[in-house]
């Protein structure tokens, strides 16, 4: 018979092991078998968990994402975006997803190039959405990784996460680029109806 010290301590290790997981669980985990997506190593989920926890936190980006190469806004927070910062995007390039929807949906992005694009999208990110400061940061579940997949050409590489608010919930794919974290994406989960232009 186990002591009630040796009991407890395999307990406590169990349930530490149990967080982890839960933690870091990875979103390709949940993902419908339809969906092409290719998880990450366990260091990258966690590195990447950590730059986006303090970039929300603190509302300001780490330095690596400023000079990381392009980061995708996708058409539901673009569509948000868009009156307030559109015109001081100097040199912007478009992105535009074709969702297979009845009728189809055009819709339109953005890639972020510069660090002066990436500090105005991300301000006005912060400012439009202010409760992502005090968001969790999970897995994505199928539906939010088939909204996500349903805005995209290519397939995913995780890290990625969905962010809740509890009103929202957004997508962020940070997947590992030229040796580094990137902030590769960000969108909205939303019905793909809201994209549809009005006439």
């Amino acid at each position: 018979m186990f002591s009630f010290n040796l009991d407890l301590k395999f307990l406590v290790t169990f349930l530490l092991l149990l967080t982890a997981g839960t933690l870091h669980a990875q979103s390709a985990a949940n993902a419908p078998a339809s969906v092409h997506i290719k998880p990450a190593s366990e260091a990258d989920i966690t590195q990447a968990r950590s730059l986006l926890q303090t970039a929300l936190t603190t509302g300001h980006l780490p330095q690596q994402w400023l000079n990381g190469g392009a980061t995708s806004v996708g058409p539901m927070v673009w569509k948000a975006l868009k009156p307030q910062i559109e015109s001081k995007l100097k040199g912007i390039s478009t992105t535009t997803s074709f969702i297979d929807a009845k009728p189809p949906i055009q819709a339109d992005g953005i890639g972020a190039i510069t660090p002066e694009h990436h500090v105005i999208v991300w301000d006005a990110l912060m400012k439009t959405y202010p409760d992502l400061k005090t968001a969790s940061i999970r897995a994505a579940t199928a539906k939010e990784i088939m909204y996500y997949w349903g805005t995209i050409p290519f397939d995913i590489e995780e890290p990625l996460f969905a962010v809740d608010t509890g009103k929202d919930v957004f997508i962020f794919n940070l997947p590992r680029l030229d040796g580094k974290i990137c902030l590769f994406w960000i969108d909205r989960v939303a019905p793909y109806e809201e994209l549809r232009t009005k006439l």
